[in-house]
């Protein structure tokens, strides 16, 4: 059985109690990140350095996630409420399940405030190594959730048997986007609808 462990409940130290904050200005320009983001950044191969004075979409690059985030942030503005959605970000030897929360600032300003909720411990995949060698292959990888499509929509524990990547010394560069489970979930946050796109 899985040991998961509740950052909620425990409200312990390090990383659990820590507020991973990222604010954009009017034209989504990067203004500020905290010093809790950038270590969390540096653990997960995030940019540490050059964020501040550039655009929010130069580092999200995938459209239909790019048009996600702006609605997110536009019916924050609109509704002047704070929205929340969850999502994760797995290491090679952990679930780690988060919550963001997308908060409406003066000046048509925008902070996204992210924490840990809980962490589960995996068996290493080495398929998440950062520094993992990689082919020209794509695999699309969903933003929030992590699942894989292989096409479907699987954990990547799934995919790396059903695919046999383990046997492979090449595996393939993971491009992000968002699952359609994802999808219908957050637009349920916000009462709004992506254009629809082939699976």
């Amino acid at each position: 059985m899985t040991r998961a462990t509740d950052m909620r409940a425990k409200g312990g130290a390090g990383p659990a109690r820590h507020l991973f904050v990222l604010r954009v200005d009017a034209k989504d320009i990067i203004v500020h990140v905290n010093n809790h983001w950038l270590a969390f950044g540096k653990e997960n191969n995030y940019p540490a350095t050059g964020l501040i004075g550039n655009p929010l979409f130069k580092f999200v690059t995938d459209t239909t996630t790019q048009q996600l985030y702006r609605t997110l942030m536009r019916r924050a503005l609109e509704s002047h409420k704070t929205i929340t959605v969850p999502f994760r970000c797995d290491t090679p030897s952990q679930r780690r399940f988060m919550s963001m929360q997308v908060v409406p600032l003066p000046g048509k300003e925008i902070e996204f405030r992210s924490r840990i909720v809980r962490t589960e411990p995996r068996s290493g995949v080495r398929f998440l190594d950062p520094a993992a060698p990689r082919g020209d292959k794509l695999i699309r990888m969903c933003g929030w959730c992590r699942k894989v499509a292989i096409p479907e929509w699987v954990e990547v524990e799934i995919g790396v048997r059903k695919m046999r990547w383990f046997e492979q010394s090449l595996l393939p560069k993971i491009t992000h986007g968002i699952c359609p489970a994802c999808e219908q979930l957050m637009m349920a946050e916000v009462g709004s609808s992506l254009p629809r796109r082939p699976n």
